[in-house]
């Protein structure tokens, strides 16, 4: 929500606004606003090392704003405070022409916004989607996730109806919602859908979630404001938002940095609004970083322009030998019909996901939907969207081969053991190659479409399946053979 937003007329670039927070009628219960200041040149004569921002807080602190040449003479930046901690928020800008004079252009926009983050109607119950019918059918996306201590305890998190955890390895289940917040749809009310779950593998108690809806704002009174991430300190038990930083809440995937505890990134995926009131509107994707623990997130600077059309389905990183986080940027489905040449493809991050750098251009125009990586990131089993062959690189994506394979169209995993362990799904059929894709067999035949299928990482004899509808299968003897477990969707969530 934008609380103000004046217009500061030229000459000269030399203004401060003082806010105070006690007027803003936050609801933000962690006392977190940000300010964004966007400077636009209207007469094109500013000198980019001269246009500068400084916060000043009343308890004496004062910090500069860094303030980004983002193109078409226009300057941004964005700083995040604890209203808990001043009272009173004072921005100054100051610019100068290439001549060395004060600019006589004019600061378009300085404005102070809260985060989104208070818990509005997460505090209500509600039971969700009573079936598959309408468009909710039964998804689990990539939300299957199990304890990096314990390979008894799992996390699922569905299309509409909130989590569902198990602590006995799949035996029993409970549902968990609190915190969460809920909107009305026609299907009746319903929760954001949750397509990426991280468990901390420092802290196991912390849990990330990434969810959306309609791409969209995080605040204001939008079907978009109750998505976006989602921070859990007790396992997953209560929830609440955490998205200082974004401007689009639909968040598609979450990673913890293997070393640091405090650095976490996620994907958000570009699109235009589906709902009413801002039909249309676009909104950028991109890679987000934090190094607070999920407090506030900055952007990721990327070359290619593209990767604000782009989203980010899957996120993984390495287990072994130097950190990398991997991903694949596809160009947006929400936006228009698209024959790769968006995509940003394959994407690596080898300083904690601060910088990217692109590989794998072969397969770059593919619409890879489903891929994983062995621990030590230098083999890569990717599955495009409908082609029924899995691509395969075994030199950390340089080279690639194409492998037939007729049932190959849907998620792939890889034992974080043995990297020619690879399990994968055609519809609802999972096929296991214990030799790279040299040979296969088929090891299940489920009741529904295969949705995600995850090694335990603390036991890779333990493999867990989740498929539509929300079946869940697990094996013992990783992948060889399994085991039907529960009917969540019957035994759980129309209990």
């Amino acid at each position: 929500m934008l609380i103000g937003a004046p217009t500061l007329a030229a000459p000269p670039i030399v203004t401060d606004l003082v806010v105070s927070p006690t007027a803003l009628n936050l609801d933000d219960p962690q006392n977190v606003v940000a300010i964004s200041v966007d400077v636009v040149d209207l007469d094109g004569d500013l000198d980019p090392r001269k246009v500068k921002a400084v916060v000043k807080l009343s308890n004496g602190m004062r910090e500069k704003l860094v303030l980004q040449d983002v193109g078409n003479d226009r300057f941004s930046g964005e700083f995040i405070v604890d209203t808990s901690i001043s009272q009173d928020i004072a921005v100054k800008v100051r610019a100068k022409d290439f001549a060395g004079e004060k600019a006589r252009s004019s600061i378009q926009i300085i404005s102070v916004h809260d985060c989104g983050n208070a818990m509005g109607n997460g505090n209500a119950i509600i039971d969700g989607p009573s079936g598959p019918d309408g468009p909710d059918h039964d998804s689990v996306f990539r939300s299957l996730t199990v304890h990096p201590l314990d390979s008894d305890i799992v996390l699922i998190g569905t299309e509409r109806n909130g989590f569902v955890k198990s602590e006995d390895g799949g035996q029993s289940w409970r549902r968990l919602r609190s915190g969460l917040r809920h909107t009305e749809a026609d299907s009746g009310a319903v929760y954001p859908e949750i397509w990426d779950i991280a468990i901390d593998p420092h802290a196991p108690s912390r849990v990330y979630a990434a969810t959306l809806d309609s791409p969209g704002p995080v605040t204001g009174n939008f079907p978009s404001t109750h998505a976006g991430i989602y921070l859990s300190d007790d396992g997953g038990e209560t929830w609440r938002r955490s998205n200082c930083g974004l401007s689009n809440s639909r968040t598609t995937s979450v990673k913890v940095d293997r070393l640091d505890p405090n650095t976490v990134v996620i994907g958000v995926e570009s699109g235009n609004a589906s709902f009413s009131s801002l039909q249309g509107q676009p909104f950028d994707g991109g890679l987000y970083r934090s190094t607070d623990r999920g407090a506030h997130w900055s952007r990721a600077v990327l070359d290619d322009e593209d990767d604000r059309h782009n989203g980010y389905w899957h996120l993984v990183s390495t287990k072994k030998g130097p950190p990398q986080f991997i991903t694949f940027g596809l160009w947006s489905f929400q936006n228009a019909e698209q024959d790769g040449s968006g995509n940003m493809g394959f994407l690596r991050s080898r300083d904690s996901g601060q910088t990217w750098e692109p590989f794998g251009d072969p397969v770059k125009d593919l619409t890879i939907v489903h891929f994983h990586v062995s621990a030590d990131g230098d083999i890569i089993y990717a599955n495009p969207r409908d082609s029924f062959e899995i691509q395969r690189s075994t030199d950390a994506g340089e080279t690639w081969t194409a492998t037939l394979l007729n049932q190959a169209n849907g998620p792939v995993t890889v034992s974080p053991a043995d990297p020619n362990r690879v399990l994968y799904a055609g519809t609802a059929t999972l096929t296991l190659s214990t030799d790279g894709l040299e040979s296969t067999q088929v090891v299940l035949e489920a009741e529904a479409p295969i949705h995600d299928v995850v090694f335990a990482p603390s036991d890779p004899h333990i493999v867990y399946v989740a498929t539509e509808g929300y079946l869940i299968y697990k094996s013992m003897d990783a992948g060889h053979s399994f085991s039907l477990m529960e009917n969540i969707r019957s035994n759980v969530l129309n209990q």
